[in-house]
């Protein structure tokens, strides 16, 4: 009984805590991106998560220029088309290496600079990505929002951490977030990429800590 009686009590007092940050979060949001331009990426398997993110960050004040959105399959289905993409990347970028670290290197700053939106669309052509958004402006903050669902692998050390590394050396205030219940987890490896991140995005309090960290 006692156990039960403070299981009850833990979790009213945990509601009372959610209810403040939800009441509380409009007054800390309000303005605080003011004139920031973001730029989201999806390399993870939720898309809702993405949106709840999106409105977030737009009540706060900032715009979002462009979401970007990896296929689940980028690094083999890239790997596959490797000759294909470097024909066009080489139309601009006649030096560039033949490898999927090259390719994400361009795709980062595409979206971190602006302005060379056809190496993207060279990319979505392939179906290897889906653009959503105007890439001809450059950003301030980039947010990565990954994590796996079980019916799918971690694409966190093939995809994620070298694109965060890319985006990071663009001088781009770069988080990586991912919501509480993600079935497979990103953040060991995305926390070692000196980047601040957040795995409980979905919820009231991972969306102000969200905005704050930015």
């Amino acid at each position: 009984i006692q156990f039960e009686t403070e299981v009850v009590a833990r979790r009213n007092e945990n509601k009372r805590y959610a209810d403040f940050v939800t009441a509380l979060s409009p007054l800390l949001l309000a303005n605080r991106l003011t004139d920031h331009k973001v730029a989201i990426i999806q390399t993870g398997d939720y898309p809702d998560t993405v949106r709840i993110l999106r409105e977030t960050i737009e009540q706060a004040g900032a715009s979002v220029n462009s979401t970007t959105v990896f296929d689940r399959n980028f690094v083999g289905r890239a790997t596959a088309n490797l000759a294909t993409i470097m024909d066009t990347l080489r139309q601009n970028h006649p030096t560039i290496t033949s490898d999927i670290p090259s390719v994400l290197k361009f795709v980062a700053a595409a979206i971190c600079k602006g302005g060379s939106e056809t190496d993207l669309l060279a990319l979505q052509k392939l179906r290897l990505i889906s653009m959503d958004g105007d890439y001809s402006h450059s950003n301030d903050i980039v947010l990565v929002v990954g994590g796996a669902s079980l019916e799918y692998e971690s694409r966190a050390e093939s995809l994620d951490a070298p694109l965060v590394q890319h985006i990071k050396a663009n001088g781009i205030v770069t988080i990586c977030a991912e919501p509480e219940k993600a079935a497979i987890s990103y953040m060991n490896v995305v926390q070692k990429l000196d980047v601040s991140t957040v795995d409980n995005a979905d919820t009231d309090f991972g969306r102000l800590t969200l905005v704050l960290a930015m």
